[in-house]
């Protein structure tokens, strides 16, 4: 079974590769730009939360979770997990 990543899967690679460095980037702008989250108890453990829940901080989340999908996407490419792919790129898509 050939383990190389087609053509299409290469220039997503690409892609992808140069795109989580620049939202990475813009994504520690953003956050230095907001109130910070602060460790909350919920039941019984300690998560940070942003105590203020504004628009902006939604929005932070939201783009954490793309550059993590994005990075998902790289690792499942780079191993030939369509399936998984197709799955995360449907995740993204809903985001």
């Amino acid at each position: 079974m050939n383990r190389q990543p087609s053509s299409l899967c290469l220039e997503q690679l690409q892609v992808y590769g140069a795109l989580v460095p620049v939202l990475h980037s813009a994504f520690r702008t953003l956050e230095a730009r907001i109130p910070a989250p602060v460790p909350t108890t919920v039941y019984g453990r300690v998560y940070p939360r942003y105590k203020e829940r504004t628009a902006q901080q939604a929005a932070i989340q939201k783009l954490a979770r793309y550059i993590s999908g994005l990075r998902a996407l790289l690792v499942l490419i780079n191993n030939r997990q369509l399936q998984e792919e197709a799955v995360i790129k449907r995740t993204l898509d809903e985001i």
